[in-house]
């Protein structure tokens, strides 16, 4: 049973990015609306409730996306940017996660700096 359980979640997750991009194909403004829905931490959630029956710990999860969105949120604006001053789509990708990466790294030190704690 958990092997189904392990192939289902990860055909889902396929089909939904395959989606994305065939959606994207024909309106970007679509599928990035889309994509900018919650749906991965929606089924998450999900999953982890029915999987565990933990609410708290359901509502944990929740409230730590919401903290780690924000150090997220620098690859679209990076990205894009890097894109249109013409450098190259692997070097864009490559440096737009570096500096996400860096911006979580700051982030995690801001929250203990503020004893919070996810």
């Amino acid at each position: 049973m958990g092997a189904l359980i392990v192939i289902g979640k990860l055909t889902c997750t396929a089909f939904l990015i395959y989606l994305l991009s065939e959606i994207a194909k024909r309106s970007t403004a679509f599928a990035a609306l889309l994509a900018s829905l919650p749906i991965a931490s929606i089924l998450a959630a999900i999953l982890l409730y029915w999987e565990t029956g933990d609410a708290e710990r359901v509502a944990d999860f929740t409230s730590n996306v919401l903290w780690l969105i924000y150090p997220s949120l620098i690859f679209f604006v990076a990205f894009p940017i890097l894109l249109r001053r013409g450098i190259g789509f692997g070097t864009a990708l490559a440096l737009s996660i570096a500096i996400m990466i860096a911006c979580y790294s700051l982030y995690a030190v801001i929250l203990r700096w503020f004893s919070i704690k996810i």
